[in-house]
């Protein structure tokens, strides 16, 4: 602690700021806080930077919530409530109907039975309405927000409070930066045109987006000049349809970034080549210098990505768990260090190969994947390719057929774990 101590404020300030981007615990900050006043006046900021709210939750027939405590903390301190940055609001999602069926199955009178029923589902509306209201009290209080995170976040059935609520973020927030979305209904497709009208949000994540709506209402929008550069797109199966997504495309002019999180399943492949073809227009743009797909593959999500980097080096991303990644960089190979569009497609976090008919059919989609990433482009890219295991031959050959299928020109090097170099 007395090296610590010896340490430029400055310093100890840029370090925190490390920090925070990953998973600190919050504890250690806090104690860290309270060791000295000089600590403390370094550490706070970066302490309340980023705050996550349960607005209610569902236990036992009772709602309860820790936004209501948090609202009359920060309403009581300003200087608080000016320190957080970075607000995650998040709302459980409402009984099903066959979980509460079978909680009140055994009842034997059927008008007890009716009555439980819809007593359980007024609860969870009335816990839903009134989560929004304190959403409206509490956001006001924080006027310094850049990131607002409420993907995590279920509004009432017909959605229709997102309409005023996100209308209404430009006065509330002039700062903000990120915001993201839970859409469903088709008042947050109304929503989802105020979040693309809104003057400073250059990043908006949309969950579970139901698309199909989009082109009756591309006349209230479709005009807006967006700032949005950062795009990520999760949505269920099947809910994709080529000329709906891309009036999104029309949308983003600005464009830089678009993530694409699809779910596992027999429909993901064609679910991912459809909106990417729907984005073929905005992947031609000078702007857009990253696509990355996330898809789920039960405890862990696996990552294809494709960038243009002007600093000429390849990132690399191996996923281990869910939305948890490890990353670190490789220069670029001899021949390329002058190709300011030299970029990486990286891929595969797969069991060893050889593998079984499932694991080949996992590397030829996502081959597929890739080649339709690359045409689409139009500039030229350095592929990455990270596979647990050992790389066969007959992989390389496979690999080599399906890109030079696409005319796409196919060289490769191979790079062992802890820096050891392999042909």
């Amino acid at each position: 602690m007395a090296g610590l101590n010896s340490l430029p404020e400055e310093l100890l300030d840029k370090i925190l700021r490390c920090l925070r981007v990953g998973p600190v615990d919050t504890k250690a900050m806090a104690t860290l806080s309270l060791v000295s006043r000089k600590f403390h006046r370094i550490v706070e900021p970066h302490l309340y930077h980023n705050i996550t709210a349960s607005c209610f939750h569902s236990d036992h027939g009772h709602t309860q919530g820790n936004i209501h405590d948090l609202t009359q903390t920060l309403s009581q301190d300003p200087y608080l409530a000016g320190l957080v940055r970075v607000l995650k609001a998040r709302r459980d999602k409402e009984p099903q109907k066959n979980d509460v069926l079978d909680k009140i199955r055994a009842q034997p009178d059927r008008t007890i039975r009716a009555w439980s029923l819809a007593r359980q589902y007024s609860t969870w509306e009335a816990a839903a309405v009134l989560s929004q209201s304190l959403l409206d009290v509490f956001t006001p209080l924080l006027p310094k927000l850049t990131t607002l995170d409420l993907t995590e976040y279920r509004w009432a059935q017909d959605q229709s409070c997102m309409i005023g609520f996100v209308a209404d973020l430009p006065r509330r927030h002039p700062q903000l930066k990120q915001l993201g979305l839970r859409l469903k209904a088709t008042h947050s497709v109304l929503a989802l045109s105020q979040a693309f009208a809104h003057p400073t949000i250059e990043r908006l994540s949309l969950q579970r987006g139901q698309f199909i709506s989009f082109a009756q209402y591309w006349n209230h929008w479709g005009q807006q000049n967006s700032k949005v550069k950062h795009l990520q797109l999760g949505a269920a199966r099947g809910s994709h349809n080529i000329s709906h997504v891309a009036l999104l495309q029309d949308a983003c002019p600005a464009l830089e970034d678009l993530t694409l999180c699809v779910s596992r399943g027999d429909h993901m492949l064609a679910d991912v080549i459809s909106i990417l073809t729907a984005f073929k227009g905005a992947l031609g743009r000078s702007t857009v210098r990253r696509v990355e797909i996330w898809s789920y593959l039960g405890d862990r999500y696996m990552a294809i990505a494709a960038f243009k980097n002007p600093h000429n080096t390849m990132s690399f991303r191996k996923v281990w768990r869910k939305w948890s990644c490890m990353t670190w960089s490789l220069k670029g190979t001899e021949g390329h260090q002058d190709d300011p569009n030299m970029g990486a497609i990286l891929h595969l976090d797969l069991p060893d190969l050889p593998g079984n008919s499932g694991e080949r059919f996992t590397l030829h989609r996502n081959l597929q994947v890739c080649a339709t990433i690359l045409r689409f482009m139009k500039t030229p890219v350095q592929f990455a390719l990270f596979l647990r295991g050992v790389l066969e031959q007959t992989h390389v050959t496979q690999i080599r057929e399906a890109f030079e299928r696409k005319n796409v020109k196919f060289g490769y090097q191979c790079w062992a774990m802890f820096g050891r170099t392999t042909e």
